[in-house]
């Protein structure tokens, strides 16, 4: 029998993808995102929760979780999956945006980790599945606070694998290159858009974010006595 997974980030591209894939594989699912407008008209089953919460803010992040294992008891399984990119220059970009992307992409992360960890260590089985990207494997132009973002889930997921593997508790990391969703709409500057969207397109270099679902689910089918520790993916015509 399927137990509950938190999916943060919900509402649209990855994370409403994975959403869908769970609630059609009969997983108990508690969807967390600022608006869940979009993704309640498209998952609606008896056993789909969903919380409005700002996954920055802690207590609302806790409050949320607790929500859903007091209507579906305890967690099993938790995807950390909100994030936000936003491009530009490292000498120009704005350092309120710095702030607010670090905010969602670290703290978001740590903070969902760290809740759920608090529960599946009384229960002694978990997974936890953090979002990162080939921006936290290398760099890329314009990416530079993007990539500092996503260097730190890396760091923080490996470390915190190691110091839980010995309770039960996987700890995985997807690490995606270039998904046509709509994540680059955060970036103000018209070039650097441009540029990044003429690329993909051109080149058809994008996975979907069905692609990464698939992947989520592959992960938390494997017996939990094995972990995949990280897979990076991207389209098979981006070469970076």
């Amino acid at each position: 029998m399927k137990k509950l997974t938190i999916i943060t980030g919900a509402n649209s591209g990855v994370g409403k993808a994975i959403s869908l894939k769970l609630a059609n594989e009969g997983y108990p699912l508690l969807l967390i995102d600022l608006n869940l407008e979009i993704v309640k008209k498209e998952v609606n089953h008896e056993n789909i929760h969903f919380f409005e919460a700002d996954v920055t803010k802690y207590d609302q992040l806790q409050r949320a979780i607790k929500y859903g294992e007091a209507k579906m008891g305890p967690i099993e399984n938790m995807i950390n999956n909100a994030g936000v990119m936003v491009l530009e220059r490292a000498d120009l970009q704005n350092y309120e945006v710095i702030a607010r992307q670090n905010e969602i992409n670290i703290n978001g992360v740590i903070f969902g980790t760290q809740i759920a960890l608090q529960s599946m260590i009384k229960s002694q089985s978990g997974t936890i599945i953090n979002l990162s990207s080939i921006a936290g494997i290398k760099s890329f132009e314009n990416h530079s606070a993007y990539c500092g973002s996503k260097f730190a889930v890396r760091g923080y997921s490996e470390t915190v694998r190691g110091e839980v593997a010995d309770k039960n508790i996987r700890v995985s990391i997807i690490s995606p290159g270039v998904i046509k969703t709509k994540l680059l709409e955060g970036t103000t500057n018209p070039e650097i858009k441009q540029n990044y969207e003429t690329w993909r397109d051109e080149n058809n270099a994008f996975i979907e974010a069905r692609d990464i679902a698939n992947i989520v689910h592959f992960i938390l089918n494997q017996p939990q006595s094995v972990t995949i520790r990280e897979i990076v993916v991207g389209p098979t015509t981006q070469v970076e």
